[in-house]
């Protein structure tokens, strides 16, 4: 028997919900307040920071920096230091994306390596593309200078015309042989293979892109800030043309410090483009990072010269440079055209690929860099 002062209360059914009506109510009143104060809150964040513009927005700010700066004719110190030159960098390097039609002279370096008699040997390759990002189109030629014991031995030389490669080669000492055709390379001159759209632009950009195929590519390098950055930018002149002199660094990063070059070929990926199609290839390991110098005429924001030197890997616990393997590290420069048209070749000369610009000490490899 429960004992009376435990008995548990009744209350009648209509006192039981007129405080279940009046409860409904406060919690309707109270959310009510809730959702003014937080529409309130949210009206003053969007009155004090207003929705950022569609693509880029450093780029577009410093862009139109650089046109209101060049509208007397030249670009100043103070002019370019008033401006973020990372966002004009990638400003430049959006602006080469959308290019339909793009050139390039690379030069490449190979390492010096011994043949059995212990002599040194090297290779000094120029390639020459022209290359139609719409049609796919290209011209293309190429000289390779052989070098034995310190001295020039043989300059080999290949040249698309017709859609057949050609070749003539000149051994040191001996009269140069006549255009023939190559039969090594016969399907080189009618679709570039894939493994050769790195000779593209300059390894890590490309052409033909839409602006917001661009806008895509670079905001997805942007996303990591510490991933590309320009350590320096200054004024030069370059005959009797002024640019802009960028000194720029790719460090890996990323959870394991593991994504570095890589990061361009993703970033290119997210446009929905078939790289193997269109074609796009980056040079480097998808680890390795990169120093280069570019060259970028102000008035059309377009890259003239650069130089390339590749970067080791960071241990993934520490952050630190890695030692460069024997035979890993490579070096490239690279002058840029970008004709309204292609240009067929023809085999009337015999002359070697042209570089207009004299090269300069490549950025180092490992340690401190100082541009």
């Amino acid at each position: 028997m429960t004992s009376p002062q435990y008995q548990p209360k009744r209350t009648s059914r209509r006192r039981h919900v007129w405080l279940i009506v009046v409860l409904a109510g406060v919690l309707i009143l109270v959310s009510r307040l809730l959702v003014a104060t937080d529409l309130l809150h949210l009206t003053h964040r969007s009155a004090s920071k207003p929705a950022a513009p569609a693509g880029d927005s450093g780029v577009t700010t410093a862009t139109a920096k650089l046109h209101d700066a060049l509208s007397d004719g030249s670009l100043t110190d103070d002019e370019l230091h008033a401006i973020n030159v990372t966002d004009l960098w990638y400003a430049s390097f959006r602006t080469e994306l959308q290019k339909p039609i793009v050139g390039s002279t690379q030069e490449e370096v190979e390492p010096d390596a011994h043949d059995k008699n212990g002599f040194a040997e090297r290779a000094v390759t120029r390639e020459r593309l022209t290359f139609d990002l719409r049609t796919k189109a290209f011209a293309r030629e190429r000289t390779i200078h052989q070098y034995s014991g310190g001295a020039l031995s043989l300059v080999e030389r290949d040249r698309c015309v017709g859609g057949r490669s050609y070749t003539s080669d000149t051994v040191t000492g001996k009269p140069r042989e006549p255009w023939k055709p190559n039969v090594l390379q016969y399907n080189q001159c009618t679709q570039l293979p894939r493994e050769d759209a790195g000779y593209i632009s300059d390894s890590i950009a490309t052409g033909g892109l839409t602006a917001k195929q661009a806008d895509v590519m670079v905001g997805e390098l942007r996303k990591e800030d510490m991933f590309l950055r320009t350590r320096q930018a200054k004024l030069v002149t370059h005959g009797t043309k002024q640019y802009i002199r960028f000194a720029v660094e790719v460090t890996p990063v990323g959870d394991h410090n593991d994504e570095g070059s890589g990061r361009f070929g993703k970033a290119f990926a997210k446009t929905g483009l078939d790289s193997g199609k269109y074609p796009y290839r980056y040079y480097n390991y998808d680890d390795e990072g990169l120093r280069f110098i570019t060259y970028v005429d102000p008035a059309t924001l377009l890259p003239a010269y650069s130089e390339f030197a590749d970067t080791p890997p960071l241990d993934a616990y520490t952050g630190r440079q890695k030692e460069m393997e024997d035979g890993q590290a490579w070096e490239l420069r690279v002058e840029y055209s970008f004709p309204g048209r292609i240009e067929p070749l023809n085999l009337k000369d015999y002359q070697d690929v042209p570089m207009g610009w004299a090269a300069e000490p490549y950025p180092p490899h490992t340690g401190d860099w100082n541009p």
